[in-house]
């Protein structure tokens, strides 16, 4: 039986937990059992039977959507809720962009990595590049990898993505760019001295994808400069002060998304 009524159209909006295994689309009401994960952030939120929960599972494919639930039961090891139903609802910008960032040391990766979820980043690239501080054997970098994953789905349930954009292995600069021209994109390195403004560079195929560049706190050297150019990479600037690497993918993702996408 429903203990409450959640409605996705009412003014109160339920916690969103993300789940691993796929939610059912149909044939409610239907019990589920929480994953470990969610189930241990419901314990510490200290929430309780009958409160109601929205539930995604951050399918890549459409459609996107979530599922209407409440708690029927919490122990030590598990939470069951019930599902009342699903609607497709998709957050997603109508601009397909990655941002390819070389790695940041401190918590300052993890920033990145939040921040450029709830600005409707596709997907995320950690890069290794010669100025690079963060240094990560094949263990580590493997660890901070599903670290940077679990950052991604907390700022889906934060901001309210249904589609988890995935963070890949952390990849040289040769690899990242192969990728991106396999997967068809323009790629922006943004850079104090390029030449071309990034919102001309942006709007000259307005629907094609798109990746961002980033360098570290060092920047991109000489050689780097020169072998992204020659893998297909656009240096673009994005005015006249020279941003962190915290900052300028950020902001780069913010500029193209209001001008080509969906803030307004």
């Amino acid at each position: 039986m429903i203990l409450a009524s959640p409605s996705f159209g009412s003014r109160y909006m339920p916690p969103r937990f993300f789940s691993s295994a796929p939610l059912p689309r149909a044939n409610f009401p239907a019990t589920y059992t929480l994953d470990s994960a969610a189930a241990q952030h419901i314990r510490v939120l200290r929430l309780s039977v009958g409160e109601a929960l929205t539930l995604f599972d951050g399918a890549a494919t459409e459609p996107h959507g979530e599922a209407a639930a409440v708690i029927t039961a919490i122990d030590k090891k598990s939470v069951e809720v019930e599902i009342s139903m699903w609607r497709s609802r998709s957050t997603e910008s109508p601009v397909d962009v990655a941002l390819i960032q070389a790695l940041a040391v401190g918590d300052k990766m993890d920033f990145i990595v939040q921040k450029a979820v709830e600005l409707g980043a596709t997907e995320i690239v950690p890069l290794r590049t010669a100025r690079v501080t963060l240094k990560l054997d094949a263990a580590r970098a493997e660890k901070r990898v599903a670290h940077w994953n679990a950052v991604a789905i907390s700022a889906c349930e934060q901001c309210g993505r249904n589609r988890v954009p995935g963070v890949t292995d952390v990849r040289s600069l040769e690899a990242a760019l192969a990728t991106t021209g396999e997967q068809g994109r323009s790629t922006a390195m943004l850079h104090p001295e390029g030449g071309i403004p990034l919102l001309s560079w942006a709007a000259r195929e307005p629907s094609a994808p798109l990746s961002l560049l980033i360098g570290p706190e060092g920047g991109f050297t000489d050689h780097e400069i020169a072998q992204a150019v020659a893998l297909g990479a656009t240096k673009v600037t994005l005015g006249p002060r020279v941003l962190r690497t915290e900052t300028a993918g950020l902001a780069a993702l913010a500029a193209i998304q209001a001008i080509l996408g969906d803030l307004r």
